[in-house]
């Protein structure tokens, strides 16, 4: 009447007892390692002038420590941008300046005195954006050359200004722009013949979108 010992009841629970052996070691090695961790970042997107923050979270942060950093790369193009010292070791918070090429999606990795710290890159988007103009005056017969400042125009792409008259009965007025520079962007105004005031946009050739204006 007595059941054998290792019977497929003793084997049951014998299994189960390794599974959960074998799991509680996993985790404990990895709570011990006290690697720092990428987990993902926001905000995802962001204007290539720069000027605002980007939050990684993650685990194992060195609270305090000044060697963390975040690096955003599209092909041979990089920004490496200092975290502050973290106060909390889920979170890194990284000051971005202006990028200096064109908009695109980055790969972002996370750095520990230089050395990518583990987990999964993350993504974030460079979006074009323009802030100023160097001209506030044109002529009404047209003619005046006018450069607009701004970050992340694509030299393989093709932009346009175009010009609203406030206040008006005519149609709007475009005229092609050419890419300077990853920053500057060339048009010629048109002629306006009732004057007044202009509204100036930039937007990219054949349908691409409108490059953003933060002022």
């Amino acid at each position: 009447g007595n059941r054998p010992w290792g019977g497929a009841r003793g084997s049951k629970n014998l299994t189960m007892r390794n599974i959960l052996l074998v799991l509680c070691v996993m985790l404990g090695v990895r709570g011990a390692s006290g690697q720092a961790y990428l987990g993902s970042v926001a905000p995802t997107e962001g204007s290539a002038l720069g000027g605002y923050t980007l939050t990684v979270s993650g685990a194992n942060f060195t609270v305090g420590s000044s060697l963390f950093s975040c690096r955003l790369a599209c092909g041979g193009d990089s920004l490496v941008a200092a975290a502050a010292p973290p106060t909390d070791p889920a979170e890194l918070l990284c000051a971005l300046g202006g990028w200096n090429w064109a908009a695109c999606n980055a790969t972002v990795t996370v750095l520990e005195a230089g050395a990518p710290v583990a987990g999964m890159d993350d993504t974030m988007t460079w979006t074009t954006a323009w802030s100023a103009m160097d001209q506030t005056f044109v002529s009404v017969v047209g003619g005046t050359p006018i450069v607009i400042l701004g970050a992340g125009f694509d030299s393989g792409a093709s932009y346009k200004c175009v010009f609203s008259e406030i206040d008006s009965q005519f149609a709007d007025s475009e005229a092609p722009a050419t890419v300077l520079s990853s920053k500057k962007v060339q048009c010629v105004s048109p002629s306006f013949p009732a004057g007044g005031t202009v509204e100036l946009s930039v937007e990219k050739a054949g349908g691409g979108g409108r490059p953003e204006d933060p002022r």
